[in-house]
């Protein structure tokens, strides 16, 4: 073979891999796409200006694409203006009434303690079908924030019991800071929640555990079960030995109650308040949000401070 070959082949080899790779799915991907990923790409290299500027002529240009909506909802660089974000996303849903958009209203709803209109776009077949998909069991959160703990409980179980069911990846995505997708899906307790101390532990008839409900508690992350936690805690329910279902951390075991605190805090300290709400005004927003955040620190906290986990 003559040695030009030899010596110029492994280069075509590595072009035509980074066109197959790289180029031909870029090609292949419809515009309103590759214009995201351009907006992805400026975001990346810090020039938040370029990727916003390129997020908004995405939806002058594709106005029913349900995509751009969710990007620039989620990605947009000013994440504290939730009014402008969500009147856009709110006008995205108008356009084409797409389901992840709908649960990203109902989120942010719930979000600012509007129970009846988060409900109005969470409670359907296909938005709980989203939810399950991506591990997020709002509509417990909903029940148990509207003070129903009892439907809370049954929402949770049946929740994870369909997912698990399913077959279905389980996605464990951790509490994460206000500029992520996890941040638009927190939903922050109310502050009264009940019994903060645990004085009326066991003051209450305890839910009857039976062995399908048994194997899907096993089954949880400390992260999935802390709302559980939260729903028999405000039942007046033994939420201690829920907790101890979670083993102290080792070289193999899961995420313990001490990592997720760790985690939570390290979010918390990452919020950034919001400068306005959906309507305007981010008291009630900015209070529920930090709230989700104190309640789940206080829980844990409570639990290892009396020596159930190192």
């Amino acid at each position: 073979m003559n040695l030009n070959v030899i010596l110029i082949l492994p280069g075509a080899i590595f072009l035509m891999i980074i066109f197959l790779r790289v180029i031909l799915p870029m090609i292949k991907n419809p515009q309103w796409k590759r214009m995201l990923n351009n907006a992805r790409y400026h975001r990346h290299r810090k020039n938040f200006e370029k990727s916003d500027a390129i997020l908004e002529q995405a939806i002058k240009k594709y106005p029913d694409e349900a995509g751009v909506y969710l990007d620039y909802y989620l990605n947009h660089s000013k994440t504290e203006d939730l009014q402008h974000r969500f009147q856009v996303l709110f006008e995205g849903y108008e356009r084409t009434k797409n389901i992840g958009i709908a649960f990203f209203i109902g989120s942010a709803y719930l979000e600012e303690g509007k129970f009846a209109k988060a409900r109005q776009y969470l409670d359907n077949p296909d938005v709980r079908r989203y939810m399950r998909e991506r591990n997020i069991p709002l509509i417990a959160q909903l029940e148990y924030e509207a003070g129903d703990y009892r439907r809370a409980r049954h929402e949770f179980l049946d929740f994870y019991r369909k997912l698990l069911e399913s077959g279905g990846e389980r996605r464990k995505v951790a509490d994460a800071g206000s500029v992520s997708a996890e941040a638009d899906v927190q939903s922050a307790v109310s502050a009264s929640a009940p019994d903060p101390a645990g004085e009326n532990e066991g003051k209450t008839e305890e839910p009857i555990t039976d062995p399908e409900t048994e194997k899907i508690l096993s089954e949880l992350t400390a992260r999935e079960l802390t709302l559980y936690v939260l729903i028999i805690k405000a039942e007046g329910g033994d939420w201690i030995r829920e907790m101890n279902r979670v083993k102290p951390s080792g070289f193999h075991a899961e995420m313990s109650w001490s990592d997720y605190l760790s985690m939570l805090k390290e979010a918390q300290s990452e919020l950034k308040p919001a400068e306005t709400g959906i309507n305007g005004d981010p008291g009630e927003f900015n209070r529920r949000r930090r709230a989700y955040y104190q309640e789940r620190i206080r829980l844990i906290e409570d639990y290892l401070s009396r020596g159930k986990q190192a």
